[in-house]
């Protein structure tokens, strides 16, 4: 490793231009000449200042991997900074999720980069008092960003070990590393189960921008571990009622997620079912419309199998039927599952001036050509149902610019249905 890191930061001089005097550069004729000779004509100290920059370049590349994380060289990493320890007392430019620019601590970084714990410890070593210093962004500390980035359960021990305030520290947004680890770690829940073990009031904690407890995090994060739901619930019920800025409840939260399951789902429903008539302040959406909008079709039928009576399935939000939105929004096959619950929906048009059906919706939202396939299959007279606008789906489709397989599906949709519905409707 010593030699590799002598290879690159030899390299790595000679490509920021840095010159030696022309005596004591090698002699053409003898290649294998000790590069000793270079040092010696520089100033004391000269040698070490050089390796030093070069290494916080080297350094400065090998963490600037945020969104390349299957390509991080953890030993190398870890061999530079024992090398040179005066690396981690700089900050670096990394590219960050959003495509911003951030300067930060190494350890920070590599807080986000799930690292071995040899490496953290090198790193912390070189500059343990980074371990209580926050990033100026959201005012995070390295068990923030450990939280947020999925570190296993050994860095976040370690981290703790070090400073054991940071489970009990808010970021300048009000989120505690416990609303982070409930909202990244569907699978393994030993992290969210050790920050409940060292701080149990975090389950109580809301975050000051969106109104978010833990319970809400995990539901839009999709967590899979019920147990770790039921013991955020334990740790104070009313959370599971509790609306966030948006008047969005935990059901609200686990069917807009693109991580819902049907496990999450059922629970929330058996928990507090009359949440699934709760209007958000946004578009007055139901937890119903988020489902049909997002969620897979075992999921969907979770939810529709446990809904109360008192709950509306015909509710429209924005003047559109759940299958409609679905057709928008959703896949072929949750669009399936919900015509063959509702047909009655096929022929539905929105509530305003435009009356759209549900093709007409997949038409003008750019939906899967299948999902169109679907809906005519179900009710090919909707290939015939003229719109507000007096035109045909057809039409429709021409006129909006959509593309050659959609035009193509339609008219020959039509030409196979048309006597099918000669008898009830004149051209």
């Amino acid at each position: 490793e010593r030699e590799q890191i002598e290879r690159s930061l030899t390299t790595t001089m000679q490509d920021s231009s840095i010159k030696t005097p022309e005596a004591a550069q090698p002699s053409k004729n003898d290649e294998e000449q000790d590069d000793s000779q270079t040092w010696q004509a520089l100033p004391v100290g000269s040698e070490h200042i050089i390796r030093s920059l070069a290494a916080e370049r080297i350094l400065g590349e090998l963490l600037d991997k945020i969104n390349k994380r299957d390509s991080i060289q953890h030993d190398t990493i870890r061999a530079v900074v024992e090398e040179f320890p005066g690396t981690c007392h700089r900050r670096y430019e990394v590219v960050w999720e959003d495509g911003t620019i951030r300067e930060m601590l190494p350890l920070w970084i590599i807080c986000c980069l799930c690292p071995p714990l040899d490496t953290v410890k090198a790193i912390y070593e070189a500059n343990p008092e980074a371990i209580y210093v926050k990033e100026p962004c959201k005012q995070s500390l390295s068990m923030h960003l450990a939280a947020a980035f999925e570190a296993p359960l050994e860095i976040v021990q370690f981290i703790h070990s070090k400073n054991d305030r940071a489970v009990r520290t808010p970021r300048n947004d009000g989120v505690y590393p416990i609303h982070l680890a409930c909202g990244y770690y569907r699978g393994d829940p030993s992290v969210i189960n050790y920050l409940l073990d060292q701080y149990p009031e975090g389950a109580t904690k809301v975050c000051s921008v969106i109104h978010w407890s833990p319970l809400h995090s995990a539901s839009h994060g999709g967590i899979s571990d019920l147990d770790v739901m039921k013991r955020l619930h334990n740790a104070d019920p009313s959370m599971i009622r509790s609306q966030d800025r948006h008047n969005r409840t935990a059901l609200h939260l686990a069917c807009l997620s693109k991580h819902g399951n049907p496990a999450l789902i059922e629970f929330l429903m058996q928990t507090a079912p009359e949440t699934a008539g709760v209007e958000d302040n946004l578009f007055g959406r139901t937890p119903l419309h988020l489902l049909c909008i997002n969620q897979a079709p075992d999921t969907i039928r979770v939810m529709l199998d446990l809904l109360p009576e008192t709950v509306d399935i015909s509710n429209t939000y924005g003047g559109a039927s759940i299958l409609a939105w679905a057709a928008m929004k959703n896949t072929p096959q949750a669009v399936d599952y919900l015509a063959r619950r509702f047909p009655h929906m096929l022929s539905l048009p929105t509530q305003d001036e435009a009356r759209y059906t549900p093709l007409y919706c997949a038409i003008y939202n750019d939906a899967p050509i299948e999902t169109m396939n679907v809906l005519i299959e179900h009710y090919p007279q909707a290939l015939f149902t003229l719109d507000g606008s007096g035109r045909r789906p057809l039409r429709a489709a021409r006129s909006s610019g959509a593309g050659k397989e959609i035009i193509h599906l339609l008219e020959a949709s039509e030409r196979r249905h048309r006597s099918v519905m000669a008898s009830w409707f004149c051209f």
